[in-house]
């Protein structure tokens, strides 16, 4: 073959048309990643959907006639969630009284439990009280499900 055979065989190399994938590789990989990240997103927040589940389940009860178990079954709730969520803090099972819902206000950016009335609930829920009012109740449900919804 003589020179000018040679070059008509070669040809130009178009680098720049076919480097990006096909489209539908890419919208298969994003899809892919995006699926992933969503199922460790929701893997991850677990505990979550449980212990509202939970909370569910408490405030289904018969609101009007409360009792001190109910009380007991939030703050198992509370200090269950707080151990799910901050498993380096050793000290949480142990607190209790002022010194538990000084731990509560300091995990929140708002304080839910000082100086209100599921503060005193909680704080008072080993003295020997035969009743629970339906508005200490009410108050301890709603400041229990804000503060699991505020922790990450």
């Amino acid at each position: 073959m003589d020179q000018q055979a040679l070059q008509a065989a070669l040809y130009d190399i178009e680098w720049y048309a076919n480097w990006w994938p096909p489209i539908g590789a890419c919208v298969l990989a994003l899809t892919l990643l995006l699926f992933t990240w969503g199922l460790l997103y929701w893997r991850a927040k677990r505990w979550r959907r449980l212990a509202l589940a939970q909370w569910r389940h408490l405030a289904s009860g018969d609101l009007r006639h409360p009792n001190a178990d109910t009380v007991a079954q939030l703050n198992a709730l509370l200090k269950q969630v707080a151990c799910t969520c901050y498993p380096q803090e050793l000290q949480v099972r142990a607190l209790s009284g002022d010194a538990w819902i000084a731990w509560l206000d300091a995990h929140v950016k708002i304080p839910l439990f000082a100086d209100t009335l599921a503060g005193r609930l909680l704080r008072n829920q080993y003295h020997a009280q035969a009743n629970v009012e339906p508005q200490e109740l009410k108050a301890l449900l709603r400041a229990t499900r804000l503060w699991i919804k505020q922790q990450t």
